[in-house]
């Protein structure tokens, strides 16, 4: 099992609580955003739709 999961959404109510979640147990999430995160124990990726290259860059760590 890898150490890290993606959290599309991460800004949104469910992502937001997945995150809180997923940092309580001391999982380390990857986030894909289109803005910033104001959040702990995660890894903040901005990326819009035109930027999948950048995306998937980020979330091969998954």
């Amino acid at each position: 099992m890898r150490d890290s999961v993606a959290v599309t959404g991460a800004s949104g109510y469910v992502g937001r609580n997945l995150r809180r979640h997923l940092a309580r147990r001391g999982v380390r999430a990857v986030c894909l955003t289109r803005g910033p995160l104001a959040a702990r124990a995660t890894e903040a990726v901005v990326a819009g739709p035109w930027e999948s290259a950048r995306a998937a860059r980020a979330l091969r760590t998954c």
